[in-house]
């Protein structure tokens, strides 16, 4: 592993996974006191608090744990995990190269965390059974130096304090005691090999290949299926900083910060139906919808008469979003790159240093729909923009079916000037956003 820390950037990108994203890996052991065996709900409750466009998470579960339940069951019982963006790393290969590309661990007291440390990750212990542990082994060492994640808290601020606070030097004694001498494992293990074996070493120098990219699956770009929007505005609703999270983890969602809105985007054919009927945007992908825009529309007015509670139809294609309202109204949102050095700063203010290429994406098409809804939310709420929200349902903060969005459908419709010229920050990038009106059916010639 030491020798493969070098290509750490071809292991994050063999897992997909953005420069300006973080990596949490979490690692349980097999047994009882192991993390997933002491704490069943972690993994929801980490997702249900990382923002999916600025983290990513990967499990690593011992292949004992695997093999005793079965890889089926365990996919069942993780199944809502992985649906919001978690990545299973199969039990055999994967899991060096997946400790190499992480930012920080999570683990127990099994020797996948242990390694985690020994390579220098900023680690916190979940789970972590003192009485079990042998004395004067590197885990016992773990166990002394690495900090207890408190599960009674929320888990981030405790996962952010761990990547500030980390030291290359923190887990010394465990990185001691877990290769004495690092570097020279290939010489000191062939000659002990051949010896043993009683047969002369060869006089070549012993071949030591990088880790395999052998069980690395991409991680997708967070096209997760139901999705908790987050939203602030500017005074002058001329930008949107969104953030969004899993809402099947919506039990574990930590308070949203004073002064955001929240409204809920799920797809027309989730499985959980509570969520659909609750969701203030639904939406369809452009694999699912057909070629033009006309019969997109029909979809989208099959989808809102599907859903009731929503405001919003969407479908999402890869570069744009086509929006409905309830009263026929289309825009389709794209990224004005254009516009992007027009664009606010990184804190959401106009004035800021202009925004590079990276800046201008990729963004997931869906939070152009996010964008408008909130924006639109903010110019008509009672509230002035960054006050408190108000009382009530945070799913129904941007109104309800019955709402200012059923308008007259033109290009001047408040669907179409919601986002229209709008700056989008999500996560470490923003976009500028550019609408262009589509025609209603009954606006149509003939």
């Amino acid at each position: 592993m030491l020798a493969s820390l070098p290509h750490r950037d071809q292991y994050r990108a063999a897992l997909g996974i953005p420069a300006d994203h973080t990596l949490i890996a979490i690692s349980s052991t097999w047994s009882a006191g192991s993390l997933l065996g002491t704490h069943p709900t972690l993994i929801r409750r980490l997702l249900a608090e990382l923002p999916i466009d600025e983290y990513r998470v990967a499990a690593i579960v011992h292949p004992n744990a695997v093999a005793g339940h079965g890889a089926y069951q365990l996919r069942s019982w993780l199944a809502d995990c992985v649906r919001a963006g978690l990545q299973i790393v199969p039990p055999l290969e994967g899991w060096r190269a997946t400790l190499i590309a992480a930012d920080a661990v999570i683990g127990d007291h099994g020797a996948v965390t242990g390694y985690a440390a020994a390579l220098g990750r900023p680690t916190l212990l979940a789970a972590f059974p003192d009485d079990d542990i042998a004395p004067g082994t590197a885990i016992s060492a773990l166990g002394r130096t690495a900090p207890r994640l408190d599960t009674t808290s929320p888990l981030r601020p405790q996962l952010e304090a761990a990547l500030k606070n980390h030291c290359h030097d923190t887990f010394a004694e465990v990185a001691a005691l877990t290769n004495a001498v690092p570097g020279e494992s290939p010489e000191r293990l062939r000659a002990t090999f051949y010896r043993l074996l009683r047969l002369d070493e060869p006089a070549h120098e012993p071949t030591l290949h990088p880790l395999p990219l052998d069980g690395l699956t991409p991680l997708p770009a967070p096209r997760i299926p139901a999705v908790l929007v987050t939203a602030r505005t500017g005074q002058d609703h001329q930008w949107v900083r969104l953030q969004r999270f899993p809402a099947e983890q919506w039990p574990h969602f930590a308070p949203a910060a004073p002064g955001t809105r929240a409204h809920l985007l799920v797809h027309h054919r989730h499985p959980a139906r509570r969520l659909r009927a609750a969701a203030d945007i639904v939406f369809a992908l452009v694999s699912e919808a057909p070629a033009t825009d006309a019969a997109r529309a029909s979809l989208l007015r099959q989808i809102l008469k599907a859903h009731p509670g929503a405001l919003l139809a969407a479908v999402a294609g890869q570069d744009d979003c086509l929006i409905s309202d309830r009263d026929g109204t289309l825009v389709a949102l794209r990224a004005d790159i254009a516009g992007v050095a027009d664009a606010g700063g990184a804190n959401g203010e106009r004035g800021g240093p202009p925004a590079s290429a990276e800046d201008a994406g990729p963004v997931d098409p869906l939070t152009y729909a996010s964008a408008a809804l909130a924006r639109h939310a903010a110019e008509t709420s009672d509230s002035p923009p960054g006050s408190a929200e108000p009382a009530g349902s945070p799913l129904r903060s941007a109104g309800n079916a019955d709402g200012p969005l059923r308008s007259a459908g033109n290009a001047s419709s408040p669907l179409a000037a919601a986002a229209n010229g709008i700056t989008l920050h999500i996560g470490a990038r923003r976009v500028r956003l550019a609408a262009r009106p589509v025609a209603r059916e009954a606006d149509r010639p003939g």
